[in-house]
């Protein structure tokens, strides 16, 4: 904003000289219009002693009038105009020496300094307007400093306010950086550990695996071996029960036997009885 204010405030200063040089066109294009006339009011100003003053337009605003630059119609004359018939000739011929324009000539010079004292009453209101917008655009341009002013501490003292916040915040920050550290290290250690344990556990796990396996397999000889007692114990069965038969079979031929070895010997008994009876 006090960017902007200032190149309106620079344009303004500007603009004055600018105007200044519209208004000395605007006179020597007068001039061009009207030369003959003010070359006539020239050479009666030379005549008559004057030198027409030159119109200054000062950068300040302030336009010099004197009297040898009033309109040639209020001029006064080097000398005076006799009367007609008077000394120094014919009517209307001043005394001082020369000639006297005529009356069209001085109705056109009074309406070319008419239009230059309008050129120049519209230059001093609008050269006034402009230093009026000048000095609003300078207290515009005062006010918006005093603004950026308040908003530069403002922001200075946000900034220190962010500053030792920041800082805050990185002391908070390394603290908790920190203690994230060391948690990640007991966590390593710890993982560490869990992950020896895990493989003293997988290790332990292997040898219970195996030695399930050879005991499987012991198990699954015993059942082999019970399987084969078990074979055996029936064919010893069959074969006891087969010796039993037999047992009974040469039980009953003995008990046969002996009670025929029974009746031979009673038999022989007999015959002895009879032998010695005989």
């Amino acid at each position: 904003m006090s960017e902007s204010s200032g190149e309106a405030g620079r344009s303004d200063t500007a603009r004055l000289p600018a105007e200044g040089e519209g208004v000395a066109a605007l006179q020597k294009a007068t001039k061009s219009e009207d030369g003959s006339e003010e070359e006539e009011d020239a050479s009666e100003g030379v005549q008559k002693g004057t030198t027409p003053q030159a119109v200054d337009i000062s950068p300040s605003g302030t336009v010099p009038r004197s009297a040898d630059a009033s309109p040639p119609g209020s001029a006064q004359r080097g000398g005076r105009e006799s009367p007609a018939g008077g000394d120094g000739g014919g009517p209307g011929v001043p005394t001082g020496g020369g000639c006297c324009p005529g009356p069209s000539a001085h109705t056109a010079g009074n309406a070319t300094w008419s239009r230059v004292c309008e050129a120049l009453d519209a230059l001093e209101s609008r050269q006034a307007a402009a230093r009026k917008e000048l000095q609003v655009v300078r207290e515009a341009v005062a006010r918006s400093q005093d603004e950026a002013k308040a908003a530069e501490a403002r922001w200075g003292a946000e900034l220190a306010g962010l500053r030792t916040f920041k800082a805050a915040s990185t002391v908070e920050l390394q603290r908790q950086n920190r203690a994230l550290a060391g948690r990640a290290a007991r966590a390593t250690r710890q993982s560490t550990r869990a992950a020896s344990c895990c493989a003293r556990a997988c290790a332990v796990a292997r040898r219970a695996r195996a030695k399930e396996e050879d005991a499987v397999g012991q198990l699954r000889g015993i059942e082999a071996l019970l399987e084969v007692r078990d074979s055996q114990s029936v064919r010893l069965q069959k074969r006891l029960s087969e010796l039993e038969r037999c047992l009974e079979g040469k039980s009953r031929t003995l008990t046969a036997t002996r009670a025929l070895a029974l009746r031979q010997e009673a038999l022989l008994d007999e015959v002895v009885a009879l032998v010695h009876s005989g």
